[in-house]
């Protein structure tokens, strides 16, 4: 698509200001995200040469700015200028620590005119976004091409904003309507919290019921969404995915051997179902590991926080037994067991889904290397539950309060507490036995 920035940004005025979306527009606009895809590729092939030289385990992404988002940012801006949009084209890499963030950015350095950096980083958000921004120009290229690197740990958090926006309606990354929840957030992006802080998280995640309803989300589509990887798998040669999802329906993943097919199945897709969540995007060497990681806010079928909500919660409860705090020691072992009961349960979900999946395809040799890649998931999930559970009883043991009534009192809550939900994974277990 060859046409002048004036062009450019008229059409982004009439797709501002036409509310229903004509679809003659949202096409000239498909035309537009499609024309930056040359640029894309140079710089996503390179970024992936490099990443790899800096960690064999990072994860390189590419992905065109989806439709939606394009309409949303062009209303945010006062002049509404298409044009200058930087971002339309864009990679993203996921590195270990900062160390090898920065490292990637000197490299890429070497190659590319880096236009524009935004460190944000060292330019602290005050929603407590972390990333490396840099605005590339592509040599042979026209069109402008953004880089987002990110440590893990900052990955991890961003996708859960987003789960959150996904699953509360939030609105925290754009207009933060949901001031408890951006402040949750804001909290769990900080290295470390003191106690009043984690007494906060540990306060707003009971609220909300923040863990039930995640792990509902995962639970449901857990088993779909493998099932749809385990036959992407079959085609090795596909490349490109598009996930749609919301929180109502399971994610749908669908796997494209051409860029081009791909763009076309996404248009076809918005036009249909503009309220859907859609993102198209390019992975060079896919597996269900790296695109559940990568996209964890749009295939909603785990995340990490849930794991490391464990240590918080151990913290707390530690802090208000040594405080002899009978009130905040109850509510907080509670709120331990009611977390390890949803992790739990989904584990043991997933478990029975993985030996259903396997009587299923008892006639298919092939599925076998995936079949024990999930197996191996799976017992390192049993594993890390089980040394969870031990250590957390190590820590109990050791603080008891002195005093005989404070003693007393906490022993038959935490008994109570162990019993209720003991039955409860008992009633799991059996019902999946049946």
């Amino acid at each position: 698509m060859s046409l002048s920035n004036k062009a450019i940004d008229r059409l982004g005025k009439q797709l501002v200001t036409n509310s229903d979306q004509d679809p003659d527009l949202l096409i000239q606009l498909q035309e537009f995200r499609v024309s930056h895809k040359e640029a894309l590729s140079k710089v996503f092939n390179t970024v992936c040469d490099i990443s790899k030289t800096i960690r064999k385990q990072s994860i390189v992404t590419y992905r065109i700015k989806r439709i939606d988002s394009i309409i949303r940012k062009l209303e945010r801006l006062q002049n509404r200028k298409l044009s200058k949009i930087g971002d339309i084209g864009g990679c993203r890499c996921i590195l270990k620590n900062n160390s090898q963030v920065y490292k990637l950015r000197d490299e890429i350095g070497k190659v590319f005119n880096i236009r524009k950096e935004n460190d944000y980083f060292k330019d602290l958000q005050e929603s407590g976004y972390k990333s490396l921004h840099l605005y590339l120009d592509v040599p042979g290229e026209s069109k402008q091409i953004e880089l987002q690197i990110r440590n893990q740990l900052d990955h991890n958090w961003a996708t859960l904003v987003e789960i959150s926006d996904v699953i509360f309606d939030a609105g925290l990354k754009e207009y933060s309507k949901d001031r408890k929840l951006f402040r949750f957030h804001y909290l769990l992006s900080k290295p470390t919290l003191n106690y009043k802080e984690m007494s906060e998280v540990a306060n707003i995640i009971d609220e909300y019921d923040y863990i039930e309803k995640l792990s509902e989300v995962f639970s449901r589509n857990n088993n779909a969404v493998r099932k749809q990887w385990m036959k992407i798998e079959e085609n090795p040669n596909n490349k490109f995915f598009l996930i749609a999802s919301n929180k109502n329906d399971i994610p749908s993943i669908t796997s494209f051997k051409t860029f081009e097919s791909a763009e076309q199945s996404y248009l076809e897709t918005y036009l249909d179902k503009s309220n859907t969540n859609l993102l198209l995007t390019h992975l060079p060497d896919p597996n269900y590991d790296q695109i559940s990681i990568a996209y964890s806010n749009y295939i909603l079928t785990f995340h990490s926080f849930l794991s490391n909500l464990f240590s918080h919660l151990k913290s707390l409860i530690k802090k208000a037994l040594v405080e002899e705090n009978v009130f905040n020691s109850i509510k907080y072992f509670n709120l331990y067991y009611k977390t390890n009961y949803s992790h739990f349960k989904n584990i043991i979900e997933e478990v029975v889904h993985r030996y259903d999946y396997h009587n299923s395809n008892k006639t298919n040799k092939k599925q076998t290397a995936r079949e024990k890649a999930w197996d191996k998931k799976l017992q390192k999930s049993i594993d890390q539950i089980t040394l969870e559970t031990k250590n957390f009883r190590k820590i109990i043991e050791s603080n008891v309060p002195n005093s005989f009534f404070r003693r007393v009192i906490l022993k038959q809550s935490f008994i109570h507490i162990s019993k209720k939900y003991s039955r409860k994974m008992d009633s799991i277990l059996k019902q999946q036995s049946e």
